[in-house]
């Protein structure tokens, strides 16, 4: 197979990839029945936990962080600024 043209791909499949596995292969089996989508554009999330925000820690590296407060309350570090999917890197 030669392959001497360009290979056209598509910045927003790539991103819904990218979606499709950070939910189906993260958050659903983590959380189970305990969480919805509740808009997919963006994946909001409706989760019961008792502290999301400890799994955010144990799992720093998939979520981006930058944006909060450096003395937030939930003791979140600041990490992956503007990464594009992070768990990759």
């Amino acid at each position: 197979m030669k392959f001497d043209k360009p290979i056209y791909v598509d910045i927003l499949d790539i991103s819904k990839i990218c979606l499709y596995e950070f939910h189906h292969e993260y958050i659903a089996p983590l959380f189970r029945e305990n969480c919805k989508v509740m808009y997919t554009d963006n994946l909001i999330y409706y989760i019961e936990y008792d502290n999301i925000y400890d799994i955010m820690k144990r799992d720093i590296n998939r979520f981006d962080t930058s944006d909060y407060a450096i003395d937030n309350a939930y003791c979140i570090p600041l990490a992956n600024k503007k990464v594009p999917n992070p768990e990759v890197l």
